[in-house]
């Protein structure tokens, strides 16, 4: 009975860790090792701003949270980058980069005024994407000269606010802005009335006044007023009727 349970039991196995297996926990202990290391000792000693034009220097480094001495590695770059554009509204983008052997930078991505608009309590810087803007530096000859609108109170950085009955005027800027910016023609319309918001009217290169209509084909009747304005002469002015999709039509004045 006793012979028949022993020759029953199975020999017990060791378990062993092969040579490749022990060879790769030494080098994943060792990175470890080096990565504790490097941690310790290395040790920001320069914070470098890239990109910055409407925010000072001190004034990205301040919100970034970053400060010389702080250890490089352990920066958590995404928060960092959060924390920035959270307390400066005007920067869309920001992203934090280790340069060795002891730099950070920090690139940033300003919105830019693209319109100045005219209100009651003052004017008010917006993009391209009616977001109100804190600040501009830069040829104020090239911001659009905006009114027929009358906004309700926006915090900076966020899009602009206006009551119900001016939603319809609001959604033709939201087209017709980043269109103009998109097609070079920033620099070149000046002052911009959409008190009608049938017909949506502006300045462009300061001798034409063009009517725009409503807001249905604006894409093609920008591309439009710009080829029969450059098929007309330099001491040419009036106005260019874009108010017809596909049609226009120029009236010398």
């Amino acid at each position: 009975m006793d012979e028949t349970r022993e020759a029953g039991r199975q020999p017990r196995r060791r378990k062993t860790v092969s040579g490749g297996k022990l060879r790769l926990l030494r080098y994943l202990l060792a990175a470890a090792a080096m990565l504790l290391a490097a941690n310790i000792f290395f040790e920001i000693s320069d914070i470098q701003v890239k990109g910055n034009v409407i925010y000072s220097e001190g004034e990205i480094r301040e919100a970034s949270g970053l400060r010389v001495g702080d250890s490089g590695l352990l920066a958590a770059r995404t928060l960092i980058s959060r924390r920035i554009r959270r307390a400066l509204p005007g920067i869309s983008e920001a992203s934090v980069s280790l340069v060795l052997p002891d730099q950070m930078v920090i690139t940033v991505k300003e919105t830019s005024a693209m319109a100045v608009l005219e209100t009651a309590s003052g004017p008010v810087l917006l993009s391209e994407d009616c977001r109100v803007v804190g600040g501009f530096r830069g040829n104020e000859s090239e911001l659009i000269r905006l009114r027929g609108i009358e906004p309700l109170e926006t915090a900076e950085g966020d899009p602009l606010q206006v009551p119900e009955t001016e939603s319809t005027k609001l959604s033709y800027l939201r087209e017709i802005l980043p269109l103009l910016s998109e097609m070079g023609l920033q620099g070149e319309i000046q002052d911009m009335d959409i008190s009608n918001v049938s017909n949506l009217q502006f300045t462009y290169l300061g001798r034409y006044t063009v009517r725009m209509g409503k807001q249905e084909g604006v894409g093609g009747k920008l591309d439009l007023m710009r080829r029969i304005a450059e098929n007309l002469g330099i001491g040419d002015s009036g106005m260019l009727d874009m108010s017809v999709p596909q049609e226009g039509h120029y009236f010398p004045g």
